[in-house]
């Protein structure tokens, strides 16, 4: 449940894109999404109100570094919930601050009904099979006043910046390939960008949108970290019928080359609050720039 065209070829039954990872390979994947979305993951609760003795609840808590986050944040009077459908990763001692749980928040009873301050889940709705009902779990099990915060991405706005048109193809190529798989998949590449609707059918009020789409050199962060993903996805990318062998290893060195640039793909943050009425939109961020009034 961490952070997860069209062909027959694909599984529809595979719950998870990088299902089939080694241990070590998911778990060095998952520090780097951590260091990539990390900061912003902390600035955007900090913004949500998060506070000592709150009741937080972690949904696909991956590694734990956000678990830990709010466990820190939270103090001795607070509890934090780390939920993920495979919590191997999970290093939380039993008793401690982090109370770890294996639970698929696609079920209703995922989480108990009004009984957290605060849910926040990233990179989740988009691999999920029922993305709509974990939102409704979510929601659900908040306290009248609490606030959800989910982080989702918008793979379709990925595009190749590049300066050799043939590096520019191919990166193209590959993000079109990327787009039909999570398609082929069953589920949305766009995701990040129906989060504030979605919330406001669920009823919640409040809402900070806040839409980050980095232009980034080969060799950054999340430039290393898709080169590594579209790397081991090669297969499944390949069987989409979008981009060619020659296509994926050009992204794969892209990725890597500091002269080649790109946009990866859009996150959307949404914090959302329950019960907070008619008042649908407080405000709106765009790449990390404070509205103008």
């Amino acid at each position: 449940m961490r952070a997860r065209g069209p062909t027959d070829d694909i599984d529809m039954t595979d719950r998870y894109v990088f299902s089939d990872h080694r241990d070590d390979t998911e778990r060095r994947r998952l520090q780097m999404l951590e260091q990539v979305h990390g900061p912003a993951t902390r600035r955007v609760l900090r913004q949500a109100g998060l506070r000592p003795g709150m009741a937080c609840a972690e949904v696909g808590a991956g590694a734990g570094d956000i678990a830990a986050f709010l466990a820190d944040a939270v103090g001795p009077s607070g509890r934090v919930a780390a939920l993920d459908l495979d919590p191997r990763f999970l290093d939380f001692p039993k008793g401690g601050p982090v109370e770890v749980r294996q639970a698929d928040i696609q079920s209703h009873e995922a989480l108990e009904p009004q009984a957290f301050d605060l849910i926040h889940a990233r990179f989740l709705l988009v691999h999920l099979e029922r993305p709509l009902q974990a939102l409704r779990t979510m929601a659900a099990a908040l306290k009248p006043g609490g606030v959800l915060v989910l982080e989702e991405p918008d793979f379709r706005t990925a595009a190749s910046a590049s300066s050799d048109p043939t590096t520019r193809a191919a990166v193209d190529a590959v993000n079109r390939a990327i787009c039909a798989m999570y398609a082929g998949m069953g589920r949305d590449p766009g995701f990040g960008i129906s989060l504030p609707g979605l919330a406001v059918s669920e009823g919640l009020g409040g809402l900070t949108v806040d839409i980050d789409l980095p232009l980034t050199a080969g060799g950054s962060p999340i430039a290393v970290m898709m080169g590594a993903s579209v790397g081991h996805l090669r297969q499944r990318l390949l069987d989409t019928g979008m981009a060619s062998e020659a296509q994926v290893r050009a992204y794969v060195a892209a990725a890597g080359d500091p002269e080649a640039w790109a946009s990866y793909y859009a996150t959307v943050s949404v914090s959302a609050r329950k019960g907070a009425g008619s008042a649908a939109f407080e405000r709106t961020v765009i790449a990390g720039a404070e509205p103008r009034p």
